[in-house]
């Protein structure tokens, strides 16, 4: 099976997801697995897995999605995530190594 840009083995989606869609990478990965089986997995951006690899990555993406949604509807994320970048400055922290 070959697949470029959405289904990554041995790491995670590229940083912050920039332009993906999370609920169709879920879909489309699910799809791959309801396909027909394979035994190897060539990604075009990383690693070559299994199908157990892209299993794996498929909880991954649902575990994800589902922390951030429950998240969300229990904790208003959204307001929390914009009042730590704009008034605590949360993305100007030297103990963090990543922009935003």
């Amino acid at each position: 099976m070959h697949v470029v840009d959405w289904i990554v083995v041995g790491r995670l989606p590229y940083k912050d997801l920039p332009g993906y869609d999370i609920q169709g990478m879920i879909s489309s990965t699910k799809a791959v697995l309801n396909r027909s089986d394979f035994e190897v997995f060539v990604g075009g951006h990383a690693d070559i897995g299994t199908r157990a690899d892209i299993e794996h990555y498929q909880a991954y993406l649902e575990a994800l999605y589902s922390a951030v949604r429950d998240g969300m509807l229990a904790d208003n994320i959204k307001g929390v995530y914009q009042s730590l970048v704009d008034d605590s400055y949360f993305n100007f922290r030297a103990d963090l190594d990543t922009a935003y």
